[in-house]
């Protein structure tokens, strides 16, 4: 199986066999609404999962910043201990660019709710043959 997988790489790459352009059989609209329907809802998730993880770290760490003690390992008889001061620079830059993916994880939250809504729904129904699903 390995070897018809290489000669079929390499014939590709040669250009000497072409794979069909289209798809063998075409799936029917319904089914095509669902799975592309599918595939946005799972890209929307992934983004919002990114913007929220982005900010929940970006806070976590600013937060940390502030709280953990710093020690001074070298104090400089001019200077003092200057190394104390850099996590509370450094948080105090940190917590406020947490805007930033918090806005975007608002951005996708709001897509994906209205990603929801906009998902078309089959109506059992009775007809005139039986029953038949609408969409």
């Amino acid at each position: 199986m390995a070897i018809v997988a290489t000669l079929l790489s390499a014939s590709l790459l040669a250009g000497s066999l072409q794979l069909p352009a289209a798809p063998l059989a075409e799936l029917p609209a319904h089914v095509q609404s669902s799975v592309n329907w599918e595939i946005e809802y799972d890209r929307l998730r992934l983004h919002n999962g990114l913007s929220w993880g982005f900010a929940g770290a970006m806070i976590v760490t600013g937060t940390l910043l502030f709280v953990v003690p710093g020690n001074c390992s070298n104090p400089d008889p001019d200077f003092g201990c200057g190394e104390i001061i850099l996590p509370f620079i450094f948080g105090m830059v940190l917590l406020p660019l947490a805007a930033i993916p918090i806005g975007t994880g608002i951005y996708w939250s709001v897509r994906i709710r209205r990603h929801k809504r906009a998902r078309q729904v089959a109506v059992f129904r009775p007809t005139l043959g039986g029953f038949s699903l609408q969409f």
